[in-house]
């Protein structure tokens, strides 16, 4: 198992880089790194991938030099070796490093095969673990959806004629398993159609500024109820039922409807008010621990991702709507990875 000593001294060593080392640092690049030092992970990846797509009966051909973000990103969702970038332990430790509540009266423990959280000393069913704050699938995959190019030559894209979404350009009914082995098939397309802020966006998608924090106890959650409910994994939404919620304790009427509007359930409730009441208090100190300023604007409201989305849809359906998403999104990204890279710098070398 890589240890716990091993990672602090490789993030020590790149704290020596300088204050700006993790604003670009690709977390997932350190994830396929292998932990014994034996065989790269990412030939493992790839020999994966390739026998799904011979399975299929599939042309492409994984390689470790990638074209663009996209085959990397979509390489790692159709693999079928487990892992998890948001709980790697590279990350697990940032956490503590940059959010010293994470690691108060809690140790790093192994929960899963290369997953790891903190794990509360005096209450073990409870831990700090890792969340992506905005997703690949839900926005990309829409966008695909809805702006494909069913007229291309071969056609690739087919429309769905029934259910949800009817009318939307869907996956054919050939050898594919889904999307991902679709895109990798057919990536000098997908990388066309998709636009330059879309990419970006993909670029910026595992910088440390789209990672947080969040709690866990068995049975009660915060990550996959955000993903599932009502506000869809888009963090602007699930920022601004928070930062409600918080103006209803300050007026004294507080109002548990926002919280249930991210995860759903009573005990997924009970778990974020613990969270949120017990290491943070008020909305200010909240926004300041998570590094979570360039998400909202000068007076510490959240910012949404597109014009009208708190108060209108949850998807995006028109393309300037995706392009606000894509371009907005990827800026918080890319302005929170820089502040979080700068307190890293200054944390460790305060130690």
């Amino acid at each position: 198992m890589k240890t716990y000593e091993s990672t602090l001294k490789k993030i020590e060593q790149l704290v020596t880089q300088g204050e700006n080392t993790f604003e670009k640092y690709d977390l997932l690049e350190e994830l396929v790194i292998d932990v014994n030092g034996k065989e790269a992970v990412r030939k493992l990846i790839d020999d994966d991938i390739n026998e799904i797509m011979c399975k299929q009966g599939l042309k492409y051909q994984a390689t470790t030099n990638e074209k663009n973000a996209l085959e990397k990103e979509v390489k790692y969702q159709l693999t079928r070796i487990k892992m998890d970038y948001d709980v790697c332990l590279m990350n697990i430790i940032l956490y503590g490093i940059i959010c010293p509540y994470v690691k108060k009266n809690r140790k790093i423990k192994e929960y899963a095969a290369n997953k790891f959280n903190w794990i509360d000393e005096k209450d073990k069913r409870y831990a700090i673990r890792g969340d992506t704050m905005n997703s690949f699938n839900t926005p990309v995959l829409e966008y695909i959806r809805l702006y494909g190019d069913s007229y291309s030559n071969p056609q690739i894209l087919e429309i769905n004629r029934a259910g949800r979404n009817a009318g939307k350009f869907m996956v054919p009914n050939n050898n594919y398993l889904g999307w991902y082995d679709l895109i990798l098939e057919n990536l000098e397309y997908f990388s066309n159609i998709l636009s330059d802020d879309a990419m970006k966006y993909i670029s910026n998608y595992h910088r440390i500024g789209n990672f947080i924090a969040i709690p866990f106890a068995n049975g009660e959650e915060f990550n996959r109820p955000r993903g599932t409910g009502k506000t869809k994994d888009f963090w602007d939404l699930c920022l601004n039922q928070i930062y409600l919620w918080f103006c209803s304790i300050d007026l004294k009427s507080e109002n548990e409807i926002f919280l249930y509007n991210i995860v759903g359930k009573k005990r997924n409730v009970m778990l974020l008010k613990k969270w949120l009441l017990e290491e943070f208090g008020n909305w200010e100190q909240f926004v300041e621990t998570n590094y979570l300023q360039d998400f909202c604007d000068e007076e510490l409201h959240p910012i949404e991702y597109w014009e009208g989305h708190f108060n209108g849809e949850v998807m995006p359906k028109q393309i300037e709507e995706f392009q606000q998403f894509f371009y907005i999104a990827s800026r918080c990204i890319e302005k929170r990875s820089e502040r979080i890279s700068r307190a890293i710098y200054a944390k460790m070398l305060d130690e």
